[in-house]
């Protein structure tokens, strides 16, 4: 699957997406996350942008895991979907 990470990161600005991706260890895994200020902890509302950027890699992403509240990190070409929970 095809991700434009520029594009992704807008989206899950205003909503929660499921995302299944594959794992390091080579297992999928399914993960509802967002970067919407509203579900994330204060301190770190006015840190999106650089929690997104801190691996300093444009093919990794980093995320707000909803059902695990804490910052995660996948490989955008290890993606296997992405489906829209909810939004703003």
């Amino acid at each position: 699957m095809s991700v434009n990470r520029e594009q992704l990161i807008h989206d899950l600005r205003d909503c929660v997406a499921e995302i299944s991706f594959q794992k390091k260890d080579g297992t999928n895994t399914k993960r509802n996350v967002t970067l919407m200020p509203s579900y994330l902890p204060e301190e770190y509302r006015g840190k999106i942008q650089e929690e997104v950027n801190k691996d300093g890699n444009p093919d990794l992403l980093s995320v707000w895991d909803v059902g695990k509240p804490g910052w995660i990190s996948f490989r955008l070409d290890w993606i296997t979907s992405i489906q829209q929970k909810d939004s703003v």
